[in-house]
């Protein structure tokens, strides 16, 4: 029974704490410098959006251990593990990126806005990782799929965080936190938000971490049943 709740109590965890987000996310309280700035009541939006991009930066970071863990040790099982991860994380991405469009158009007027510099960088960010499915589907043979993949999925992660956090901060950009704009902090995050806010991030890691798992007993399945 332990070993069950261990193995399998996780899972639930994950799931409990993002159902909590989503419900109280909607009820907590906002800060009286959220509710006079530009953001309003679209701050709520910060339970949802950010989570899902920290559990997709999650999952990408997880792709490349495992990548690097198949250049040391050849074991065709950690390709396919760093594979899913990249799989479950462009969802996350995508979701990320659909949340991310709503709140821009109730805050800024306009889905994408064309002076939004992080915008542009997580879209190329995103074909970035499109290409590295394709490059994948591209090549035949198993071994040197796995080895040219794993080689492109570590040198495209720091790319990733290059365009989505590094160039943004140097250009001007609507996005918070970036240059010329104030941090989420500045907007008077209170401790009830905090306790929506963080057991979100741990709730979509753990779904994100799940959904790989499954990906992956789905994948290994199939292979054997070639």
């Amino acid at each position: 029974m332990k070993n069950i709740f261990i193995k399998q109590g996780w899972k639930w965890i994950a799931v409990a704490l993002v159902m909590y987000s989503v419900i109280y996310g909607f009820y907590v309280p906002l800060s009286e410098e959220a509710k006079t700035s530009v953001l309003d009541e679209t701050m709520r939006n910060l339970f949802f959006h950010v989570p899902m991009w920290f559990a997709m930066m999650f999952l990408q970071g997880f792709s490349v251990w495992h990548s690097i863990q198949y250049l040391r040790k050849e074991n065709i099982e950690s390709d396919r593990k760093a594979f899913e991860a990249i799989n479950v994380a462009l969802l996350l991405g995508v979701l990320g990126m659909l949340t991310g469009m709503l709140w821009a158009q109730y805050t800024w007027g306009d889905f994408w806005p064309e002076q939004d510099s992080k915008l542009k960088g997580v879209a190329v960010g995103m074909l970035l990782y499109a290409a590295y499915i394709i490059l994948r589907n591209g090549i035949e043979d198993p071994m040197k799929k796995a080895r040219i993949s794993a080689v492109y999925n570590i040198f495209a992660f720091p790319l990733f965080l290059v365009l989505i956090k590094l160039i943004p901060d140097q250009i001007d950009s609507l996005h918070p936190g970036n240059k010329g704009n104030p941090a989420f902090s500045q907007y008077g995050q209170t401790n009830t938000m905090r306790l929506v806010f963080y057991p979100a991030v741990i709730g979509w890691m753990g779904i994100a971490l799940w959904m790989t798992q499954m990906k992956y007993r789905m994948s290994k399945i199939k292979s054997q049943l070639k």
